[in-house]
């Protein structure tokens, strides 16, 4: 008889009886790459779905790939990664009768009750965004509830927090999934005994924050840290990530020009079909140049050129315009031809958009082509053969 499934099903039985306090959540990695093709505004994209936790094993840590699944930072569930777009209500709990709560009989959530807290996760030293959860009074100092969102978006099971059988133990009656029960070690900590030598630790590390981490035979295997929405901890790490996106925005920008655009002849759009930016700009401004490449089978149909949202050209293949644009950060869209025929207005709603900058007295090559979708590539000018 093989046992080795019989093993990993109640290993995920244990794990999922400790999702009250480190339930399962999907995180998508806190980097930026620019300039950057985005989705229009106007089209409708879905995250990806997140991970039946019935339905996943756990598995070491390892950054997720693509397409791929992460292990939860404190559960070692698998989950798919997700845009955390959405935040509890700041003022979840209101109206609930603030009780202090005994660390002896509560442990660390004596010290978190009555918060908001988001996530981050590190998996191999990339960080990745773990949703948020809210710890209230359910029953003003008899039963805690533990509501909050994954990072795919999803809501957290509810998750009722009251004082187990024995002293110093705490039971979590997880929504629709077996209940766990978490050992007080001491008044900043809750641990979670599984099988196989995997342990799940709840622990306060400083005003307004906490951590979770799941460890097999003591070593970490995942960890998460949740900081108070409304600590200064909090409004630290926003401040600390704004930075870190923009060096890396900036780092893929310099990467995409160092790799250049494409070699290759293409005539200059004639004036009737450039429609704007070819005014002396009011300002710091600089020089963009567009060119459509040819694909390698000539579109029938033009291609409608937008900038910062306002229609600039319509570009055959192989045609190029020249627009005198602010400095500053600038939005390349490309679309089907508003003006087309038949065929040519099918998709008029959908925009592909590059992102870039460009400063003072620059001058900017953007290319693109259409090849199983809009690609786009950048590269800098000499200013003096960019001049209208």
């Amino acid at each position: 008889m093989n046992v080795k499934p019989i093993i990993e099903a109640g290993l995920v039985a244990m794990l999922l009886l400790s999702a009250g306090p480190a339930a399962a959540q999907a995180g998508q990695p806190l980097e930026a790459g620019a300039p950057r093709e985005v989705a229009p505004q106007d089209a409708t994209l879905g995250d990806p779905p997140a991970a039946d936790a019935s339905s996943v094993l756990p598995q070491t840590a390892g950054a997720p790939e693509d397409g791929e699944v992460s292990p939860d930072a404190s559960t070692g569930l698998v989950q798919s990664e997700g845009d955390p777009s959405v935040l509890p209500p700041a003022d979840a709990g209101a109206g609930v009768e603030a009780v202090a709560a005994d660390p002896a009989v509560w442990g660390p959530y004596a010290r978190l009750v009555g918060k908001t807290f988001a996530g981050e996760g590190i998996i191999d030293g990339r960080i990745y965004d773990r949703g948020t959860r809210i710890i209230q009074w359910e029953v003003p100092g008899e039963v805690m509830l533990e509501t909050g969102v994954q990072g795919s978006g999803t809501e957290l099971p509810k998750t009722r927090i009251l004082p187990g059988k024995r002293p110093g133990e705490l039971l979590f009656d997880v929504a629709r999934a077996p209940n766990a029960t978490g050992r007080i070690v001491d008044s900043d900590t809750l641990q979670f005994d599984l099988m196989l030598g995997y342990q799940n630790i709840v622990r306060t590390t400083g005003p307004g924050t906490y951590e979770m981490q799941t460890l097999k035979r003591g070593e970490v295997q995942n960890h998460t840290t949740y900081r108070d929405i409304d600590s200064e901890a909090y409004a630290q790490r926003i401040a600390e990530r704004d930075e870190e996106k923009a060096a890396d925005k900036h780092s893929a920008m310099l990467a995409l020009r160092a790799a250049g655009v494409p070699d290759e002849a293409a005539g200059e759009a004639p004036a009737d079909r450039v429609l704007a930016y070819q005014e002396p700009v009011r300002g710091p401004a600089g020089t963009l140049r567009i060119t459509r490449g040819k694909a390698w089978e000539a579109g029938a149909c033009y291609a409608a050129v937008y900038i910062n949202g306002r229609w600039a050209a319509r570009l055959d293949d192989a045609e190029t315009a020249s627009f005198k644009v602010p400095a500053g950060q600038v939005q390349v869209s490309v679309s089907t031809d508003p003006q087309g025929r038949g065929t040519c207005r099918v998709g008029q709603s959908t925009q592909t958009v590059h992102e870039t900058v460009l400063a003072k007295g620059e001058a900017l090559h953007v290319h693109f082509v259409f090849s199983g979708g809009v690609r786009f590539r950048e590269a800098l000018l000499p200013t003096s053969t960019a001049a209208l």
